[in-house]
């Protein structure tokens, strides 16, 4: 029975045009700064094509964010990595 459902919700998807993942990318793991980095330049490097969600959880380490939750540090990790700018090349 989810089976089907399923199908009938790819169908209905499909015929809207609306996207439909093939896969989703979540990170929990990795200690270090440098090595949060490393997973996430990897997954880059490794996505395969189709339709990816990646879920990362962005912040500043700050009180607010330290009164809802003990992973403050890493969000604010990744906030930095995904904030870095490069030079443009012309």
């Amino acid at each position: 029975m989810i089976v089907e459902r399923g199908k009938e919700i790819l169908c209905a998807l499909d015929e809207q045009w609306l996207p439909i993942l093939d896969s989703v990318l979540q990170f929990y793991n990795g200690n270090s700064h440098e090595e949060r980095h490393t997973k996430y330049v990897n997954a880059l490097r490794g996505l395969k094509p189709g339709v990816t969600e990646m879920i990362i959880h962005c912040g500043f380490d700050d009180q607010e964010l330290k009164a809802i939750t003990k992973s403050s540090p890493r969000r604010d990790g990744d906030r930095r990595i995904y904030q870095q700018q490069r030079p443009l090349s012309c």
